[in-house]
């Protein structure tokens, strides 16, 4: 949530990593989520965000795009980054680690939510 220089209301931000589904074969373009935004509208029409959830996904494929699945990061295992066209195309750089570090690096931490 960022405050807005003209009136100070508080309004959520959020920037796309990549796509939802996507066989790009950077890392970090494989690395998206889901956000949840929680608010109230007031008589007069005037909103106010009470909180904000961002769920990270991950999608990974084989080679030439098949078999292309996206999921809950938290579940992503080794084993099937090490299945990914990216894990051979990063040498090994795509694992569940390095999208963590990239959540961890872009999202503030009181707004992922890991469940």
């Amino acid at each position: 949530m960022l405050p807005r220089k003209s009136d100070g209301a508080v309004c959520p931000v959020m920037y796309a990593f990549g796509n939802l589904i996507s066989t790009q074969e950077n890392s970090q373009n494989l690395i998206g989520g889901q956000l949840t935004v929680t608010y109230e509208k007031n008589a007069n029409g005037k909103v106010k965000f009470s909180d904000m959830k961002f769920k990270p996904t991950v999608t990974y494929y084989e080679t030439e795009g098949k078999n292309i699945h996206v999921q809950m990061l938290k579940n992503l295992t080794d084993y099937m980054a090490q299945q990914s066209r990216t894990w051979e195309k990063t040498d090994g750089e795509f694992t569940p680690g390095y999208a963590k570090k990239v959540v961890n690096q872009s999202i503030p931490q009181k707004y992922q939510d890991w469940t």
